[in-house]
């Protein structure tokens, strides 16, 4: 549970945490991660940063003044105190076969099943199924789903992005900690999130530009549709309908359809929020062109604190990479490569695949990993046209 403190605020026994998003901030922001000793206190006053995260959770018990104290839960802990996720137990390459049949099977389940809703009809039991093979596939080697759900980028949108919004928000459940029951009704709810869409006219569902003013009243009626859809069906779990209901509400009160605010979006519903965002700015559309993944976390990140709930973002950061898998990068040296492995603990110095040399040569695809001593940074993320290859064929994904 993340709180931004200035330096002069802080105490001994606080815990700062690295929320691996300092490129989007000053450079004064102090981010070696454990908990404050009395000389780091003094040094980092004498320093000239001024601000820092720290994890109320894990601070020493009285470290905290009385009003950061009424913020932590009394109940539940909304934030368990590990987020990293497991390391992965199987290659990537070893874990692509059975993840592509996944990732097919998903998409043509969701396929069915709006098609299908349109006609009146629904089949909850095929559903959960697929949800427990998305589960142990991420299990495996999270990055081979991920990769899949954002590599692709070929087949309908309305279709591939149930599946994505699915399988992301599995692994931000997973990644925060929630209990493995909560982790699969919150892939399931993924899945179910934007069944409302079915209900709503094709001409708009599918125009090939943006809505007007209009048509947009009638699309921000799909989170209830799909709400009093699902309602019908008693084998569905109470978080699935929280998801449908509150994937586009907003921590300021802002969203729809019934302008929650703050601690009234539930947990599940705002990983919701987060993943139904970043999909959607990271896909391609008929109206606009890829988006890279920095810029589409960049925009995430400045919508803080106002769209999202405080402290989710950043861990939703934290677990994909700052660079996440698959992104097309330029180094300081003029090279373009593209990130096969984030980096937990370096989110500026993933490992990566060199294709390109300065002067355009083709590199093949060279393993080098950033954080090695003398290896050089990134400069910035790159469109594929950019890189003059496809990511996905980069890194042997078809």
């Amino acid at each position: 549970m993340y709180h931004k403190i200035s330096v002069q605020d802080m105490r001994t026994g606080m815990y700062v945490v690295n929320t691996g998003v300092s490129w989007l901030q000053h450079p004064y922001l102090y981010d070696a991660e454990g908990e404050l000793t009395p000389q780091q206190l003094t040094d980092i006053r004498k320093s000239e940063y001024t601000e820092a995260y720290i994890d109320l959770l894990r601070c020493r018990p009285g470290s905290l003044p009385p009003e950061l104290e009424a913020m932590i839960p009394t109940t539940v802990e909304e934030y368990p105190a590990g987020f990293l996720p497991p390391p992965p137990k199987v290659s990537i390459e070893q874990e692509l076969p059975r993840a592509r049949k996944v990732f097919q099977t998903s998409l043509n389940m969701a396929k069915n099943m709006m098609d299908g809703i349109r006609k009146g009809q629904f089949d909850m039991p095929s559903a959960e199924p697929l949800v427990e093979n998305i589960l142990e596939s991420l299990d495996q080697n999270a990055d081979a789903l991920f990769s899949l759900c954002k590599l692709r980028q070929k087949d309908d949108y309305t279709y591939t992005h149930c599946v994505n919004v699915s399988v992301m928000s599995a692994l931000f459940a997973r990644g925060i900690g929630l209990p493995q029951g909560e982790i699969q009704s919150t892939g399931l709810g993924g899945l179910l999130h934007d069944v409302g869409k079915s209900l709503i006219p094709l001409n708009i569902l599918n125009a090939p530009r943006r809505l007007n003013d209009q048509e947009m009243g009638i699309m921000k009626r799909h989170p209830l549709l799909g709400y009093d859809y699902l309602k019908k069906n008693a084998a569905i779990p109470d978080e699935v309908l929280q998801i449908a209901i509150e994937h586009h509400e907003q921590f300021c009160g802002g969203g729809y359809p019934k302008g929650l605010s703050g601690k009234n979006i539930s947990v599940i519903g705002r990983i919701a929020a987060i993943v139904d965002v970043f999909d959607a700015l990271s896909s391609k559309r008929v109206y606009k062109d890829l988006m890279p993944f920095s810029k589409a976390l960049s925009i995430l990140y400045s919508m803080r604190g106002k769209e999202f709930f405080p402290g989710m973002v950043e861990r939703f950061i934290r677990l994909l990479g700052v660079y996440p898998l698959g992104s097309a990068v330029e180094l300081e040296d003029g090279c373009k490569a593209v990130v096969s492995e984030a980096n937990m603990a370096a989110p500026m110095r993933p490992r990566v695949l060199l294709v390109r040399d300065k002067a355009g040569k083709d590199m093949g695809r060279t393993p080098c990993d950033l954080s090695k001593d003398g290896q050089p940074g990134i400069v910035r993320s790159i469109n594929p046209w950019e890189l003059g290859a496809d990511p996905a064929a980069v890194l042997g994904i078809p």
